[in-house]
């Protein structure tokens, strides 16, 4: 004990409860074990052993971990102590180039003027420059730095005078017809020249929102910041010949050639979004298919071309045939990677066996308010000698508009999400998204017997990366998916503040996520009511969930209260994204005993002329003293009945009956099997 005082060691407990150990392997892509291994945290760094494992002591909450070695490409890993880490690095050449593209970019708008009730703190002011737009990339930043070429598309102009809207009213500088503008300050073009990024497309039908002064501002922005023309930026210009003109970047001895173009061009309007010379205008390049093939057979005589393809519909993952028929274009012509822009939610990757098209990576940094725009994808595609070795995938989550790398369940719940759209090799890996382009991972496959009533809910979550493979004998058996994705309260945003409760409409002390109210993990919410008080508090997200007519929801729950209390569950259900509810539905919940978990279940078909819902889970206040409400692991699962190739990432199912069901899972090469097929997780 020499050196120790009784006041350090007493405090060991309180310090070491806020650190956690984390550990696992080093793997290269054939699944081999990699020894000495540096694995760093923070300050605190190791190698990992023989059979490549290691292990940190570090903080209890998401952090960067860093791995590299030589002979092989460094890597960054969103990790999180207490689960185990899969890190599986490639072997380095120097011929092997380190790709990462990213969505949708701005920074105007609400990030100036949050919408009231929000609890959105602005989080830029007029004249901010570099330093306050570099802060909106933090948390990804290294990511995008670490890449040997990065990509993003900037919706946005950039204008000193970013405000587009004052008291209602619209400047005269911006596009006078057009349903929705905005722009940026020119701080985000330094901003994400600093945080790594190489090349922006501007190919959107959002660059001349601010019309032709407004395309000039944007592109000597972007000279200034070091996006130089045909080397920088690609996709706009004042004529249609420089819109079309190819970023070039010479990238380990390769050239690399990116173009895009859009199909939302605006011809309806006064003011186009395109360049034109029958107009004498500047603007995005417009698709069209001869153009794009031109474009990409001439590029790529001098090496591999990323594509841009802006278009479909906003909000809606698949690609529309429009969407569809210019990326068979491109395929044929020789492109390399596609990257579909526009919908603003990810879409689904799809792999030829030579070429990957990614059909939406929706929003990086962006203010928007529609729920499945907050999940997003980070992808990194590795090439070597311009053919593609290497497709993996980073979740990402909008948290206050910027964007935020997940662990844990919410990767999970992102990645699974992704991997559920298109068909293909991608599967989840230790909170990254992998795609098995060799054939190599190991399949498991396993029949399990189900009792009719057991559990009495009929219900069973799904292990991450688990799929429903067939069914015998059930009288229904339906496949659901959480809408919600953020109810379990626990701090899996890397950079986020600590019980952030993110999407959450949170932010005072009678509402706040609290270690106390956890039923599983270390954190849930607790709600507080005072006889004092006057009106009911609500648990709610931040925004209202899309659905449509007709589907089948369960809300689910586990919550625990004070005696005497009846708390409210409530879904509501909107005809517009704003404005009044049109019905509401409200299950008053009787609490079995005092202070013990329960949980709590409301099943719901969406009515007619219904675009959104919302949910709710309301405490009164008492007649006397004090009460209080715990609330956990909550979540809105949508319920489908199962389509041949669409079961994985689903999460949850329902059963009626007894039966038999195939359960399937794979792994690559080094990670173990968890066994997770040979078992369901009954709720509750």
């Amino acid at each position: 004990m020499s050196g120790l005082s009784l006041a350090s060691c007493a405090a060991w407990p309180d310090r070491l409860s806020r650190f956690g150990v984390l550990q696992g392997r080093v793997v290269d892509l054939q699944g081999q074990p990699l020894p000495g291994v540096e694995l760093t945290v923070g300050h605190r760094t190791t190698r990992s052993g023989p059979d490549g494992g290691f292990r940190l002591l570090v903080p209890r909450q998401p952090t960067w971990l860093s791995a590299r070695g030589p002979g092989l490409l460094p890597t960054l890993r969103a990790v999180l102590p207490g689960h185990g880490t899969l890190v599986r690095l490639s072997r380095d050449d120097a011929r092997t180039l380190v790709i990462r593209a990213g969505g949708d970019v701005m920074a105007g708008r609400r990030f100036y003027t949050p919408e009231p009730g929000s609890r959105q703190r602005p989080l830029l002011k007029l004249g901010d420059q570099v330093e306050d737009h570099r802060r909106l990339l933090e948390p990804i930043a290294p990511l995008l730095a670490q890449a040997h070429l990065s990509l993003l598309n900037l919706e946005s102009p950039l204008l000193a005078d970013p405000v587009a809207e004052r008291n209602g009213l619209r400047s005269q500088r911006f596009h006078p017809s057009k349903d929705f503008v905005f722009a940026s300050g020119p701080g985000l073009a330094a901003a994400l020249r600093q945080a790594g990024v190489d090349v922006l497309g501007l190919a959107n039908n959002h660059v001349y929102d601010a019309l032709e002064p407004g395309l000039r501002s944007t592109l000597s922005v972007l000279e200034d910041a070091g996006y130089a023309a045909g080397v920088g930026y690609f996709g706009a210009g004042e004529t249609p010949q420089l819109a079309w003109r190819p970023a070039l970047q010479r990238v380990r001895g390769e050239w690399i050639s990116s173009l895009g173009c859009t199909t939302i061009h605006g011809a309806q309007h006064p003011w186009s979004y395109v360049a034109s010379l029958d107009h004498g205008k500047g603007g995005a390049a417009l698709c069209e298919p001869v153009r794009l093939a031109e474009a990409i057979r001439v590029a790529r005589r001098r090496g591999p071309v990323i594509v841009m393809v802006h278009g479909g519909n906003e909000y809606q993952a698949a690609p529309t045939p429009p969407v569809s028929e210019l990326v068979q274009v491109a395929l044929r012509s020789g492109a390399t990677l596609i990257l579909n822009h526009h919908p603003h939610v990810t879409g689904g990757l799809r792999w030829d066996g030579r070429s990957l098209v990614a059909d939406s990576l929706g929003n990086l940094l962006f203010d928007q308010t529609i729920w499945p725009t907050f999940p997003s994808l980070l992808l990194e595609v590795q090439l070597h000698q311009g053919r593609i070795r290497r497709v993996s995938g980073y979740p990402l989550l909008l948290h206050g508009y910027r964007p935020h790398v997940a662990v844990g369940a919410l990767a999970d719940w992102i990645l699974a999400g992704v991997a559920s759209l298109q068909p293909g090799p991608w599967l989840l890996e230790s909170g990254v998204l992998e795609a098995d382009l060799g054939g190599e991972a190991v399949h498991q496959r396993r029949w399990i017997e189900l009792a009719q009533r057991e559990p009495p809910s009929g219900l069973w979550q799904l292990a991450p990366g688990e799929r429903v493979c067939g069914t015998r004998r059930f009288a229904r058996v339906e496949l659901g998916r959480d809408l919600i994705g953020v109810g379990r309260f626990e701090d899996e945003l890397l950079g986020a503040a600590p019980a952030a409760g993110a999407l959450w409409l949170l932010g005072h002390q009678d509402l706040r996520v609290d270690p106390a109210a956890a039923h599983q993990g270390r954190y849930g919410v607790r709600l507080e009511r005072r006889a004092l008080n006057r009106q009911p508090l609500l648990l709610r997200p931040l925004h209202r969930l899309p659905v449509r007519p007709g589907q089948r929801l369960s809300l689910l729950a586990w919550i625990r209260g004070s005696a005497a209390i009846t708390p409210l569950v409530q879904i509501s259900w909107y005809g517009s994204r704003r404005g009044p509810s049109q019905a509401r539905l409200v299950q008053p919940v009787r609490l079995r005993q005092s202070l013990r978990w329960q949980a709590v279940r409301v099943d719901a078909v969406v009515p007619l002329h219904t675009v959104a819902a919302g949910v709710a889970i309301a405490l009164e206040p008492p007649q006397l003293g004090r009460v209080h409400l715990d609330v956990d692991d909550l979540a809105l699962v949508h319920w489908q009945d199962p389509v041949a190739g669409q079961h994985q990432g689903t999460g949850w199912l329902r059963a009626q009956g007894a039966g038999s069901m195939c359960l399937s899972s794979a792994v690559m090469p080094g990670a173990s099997h968890s066994g997770a097929t040979t078992a369901l997780k009954a709720w509750p």
